[in-house]
């Protein structure tokens, strides 16, 4: 199986996974609707990458206008479906996009797939889903899903929507609950690049809380590995439902990170404190045994050594991000 549709191609994880698995020689169909929630142009900075292989195919379109005249006429093997609007804060502000862009999108993404013969999909899903605990790893069966903000919410409903599909209609399933992933192409919106610009152009960084939350940094080629052991996976299995944790199993203090790239770009930054907001978790640790089982899944690259590589791309590529 090497025919791959991945939705949100144009994306962070989306363009990285698709230019690795071009690479490996696979057959990949990517969508994206350039959504509002960054500039497009940074997106389009991807897809030049992407464009220049042969075997991939482009759609402009949202995930829920999909029609058949606009596939290439090729049997497509799997989705991996990372497509949808980002950001826990963002969807405080606009629950219903995320009900719009994550849910109901995802609902009608899944029964396009019934249309074309697409029976096995692999889901991003977050760690975002889960209740706080306590500085315990979160594991898939032991930790309570309590998401505090929309966006969570909308990735929980998501995964219980994709579970559904996969029972009613004998389909395969493997949903990611990915962490807090970080490297080169990465989001403006992540604290990494906008610590690392304010930082470059001796800004003020914006901290809440003091500075001592973790979260599990996970570089995007672990991540991009683990999806693509997903892939494997699925591809020769059957009846198939697993829902796996992808982080790195180091989480991280925000405060340390920064002293990381204070570094590195031999600058001290200049930091203001404001009061936690409710919606974040404090902590965020991946338990992995499961991703280790089953994937063969072992992140490579500690934080400091993703954020050296991550701060080598952006010397290079900054000017992407001036739009």
């Amino acid at each position: 199986m090497n025919k791959v549709i991945i939705t949100g191609c144009a994306g962070f994880i989306g363009s990285n996974l698709a230019s690795s698995m071009l690479q490996e020689g696979y057959t990949v169909l990517g969508i994206d609707n350039f959504h509002s929630y960054y500039p497009k142009e940074i997106k389009e900075e991807r897809l030049k990458i992407l464009f220049r292989f042969s075997k991939f195919y482009f759609i402009e379109t949202d995930i829920a206008n999909l029609d058949l005249k606009d596939f290439v006429n090729l049997k497509w093997d799997v989705c991996i479906h990372l497509a949808g609007t980002p950001g826990v804060l963002h969807s405080v502000k606009f629950p219903e996009e995320y009900e719009c862009n994550n849910v109901k999108a995802t609902k009608k993404l899944l029964s396009f797939l019934n249309k074309i013969g697409v029976k096995k999909l692999i889901f991003s899903s977050s760690s975002s889903i889960y209740k706080e605990n306590q500085h315990e790893f979160f594991n898939e069966s032991k930790t309570s899903i309590a998401p505090r903000s929309p966006y969570g919410k909308s990735k929980e409903k998501c995964e219980k929507i994709i579970k559904h599909w996969s029972l009613m209609n004998d389909a395969d399933a493997i949903i990611l609950r990915l962490f807090s992933v970080y490297g080169p192409g990465i989001r403006p919106d992540l604290a990494l690049l906008k610590f690392t610009r304010a930082l470059d152009k001796n800004e003020t960084i914006t901290i809440y809380g003091d500075g001592k939350s973790c979260r599990d940094y996970t570089f995007i080629k672990d991540i991009v590995n683990g999806i693509n052991a997903a892939t494997d996976y699925i591809s020769h299995k059957h009846k198939v439902f697993r829902i796996i944790n992808l982080g790195n199993g180091r989480p991280v203090q925000l405060n340390s990170m920064i002293e990381m790239i204070e570094e590195r770009l031999h600058r001290t930054a200049k930091k203001i404190f404001i009061p936690s907001n409710h919606i974040e978790m404090s902590y965020t640790g991946a338990d992995i045994s499961v991703a280790r089982d089953i994937l063969g899944y072992e992140p490579q690259y500690k934080l400091e050594e993703g954020i050296n590589l991550f701060l080598e791309w952006y010397n290079q590529n900054k000017s992407i991000y001036e739009f």
